[in-house]
């Protein structure tokens, strides 16, 4: 080999070095930018669950079964949306009622013998309250978070908004009236 050819290799080494130095940190920012936006969300969600829940506690004390609260919903299972994937932001909840309780549930738990042994108990009177949820009193609490900005880098590469919004619910039973 004589020198120019040597050089000329050393330069192409050193090029292909910085190109591939460029191209990990490239890929570390974006990771680095990922866990930070992670870190605001995580922190934001568990604000807003903590409000809910806040709110639920409130309903949970309160003096008066608060009645207008919505009861909860039983969900039964989950039908698949467009994209054919279970559990996806597409699908859609198949709300059941009492009747899968009753159908289900009930025969299993054998609430005629629990009320021989504790007689005046809430599980007996499943078989015969509709809906079954409200026989516990259950209250509900909803908070929804200001709007969470995205960085740029996660909303260019993840998800093509300026903010989001997060929502939860927190359900609990009234217990102000339990004797």
């Amino acid at each position: 080999m004589n020198g120019r050819t040597c050089i000329r290799d050393a330069r192409a080494r050193g090029g292909q070095a910085l190109i591939e130095m460029t191209v990990c940190l490239v890929a570390i920012l974006a990771i680095l930018a990922a866990l930070i936006q992670i870190g605001l969300l995580s922190r934001v969600h568990l604000d807003t669950i903590g409000e809910a829940r806040g709110g639920a506690a409130q309903y949970a004390i309160s003096d008066v079964y608060q009645s207008m609260q919505p009861s909860a919903e039983m969900i039964q299972a989950w039908d698949e949306g467009d994209d054919g994937r279970r559990y996806s932001r597409d699908d859609e909840a198949a709300v059941g009622g009492s009747q899968f309780l009753r159908q289900h549930v009930l025969p299993v738990a054998h609430p005629d013998e629990l009320h021989r042994y504790v007689p005046g108990n809430r599980f007996f009177s499943l078989q015969y309250n509709d809906p079954a949820a409200d026989e516990f009193e259950f209250v509900r609490g909803t908070s929804e978070s200001r709007p969470v900005p995205l960085l740029p880098v996660v909303r260019h590469l993840l998800y093509n908004a300026e903010s989001i919004r997060l929502e939860a619910q927190s359900v609990m039973v009234w217990t102000k009236g339990i004797d």
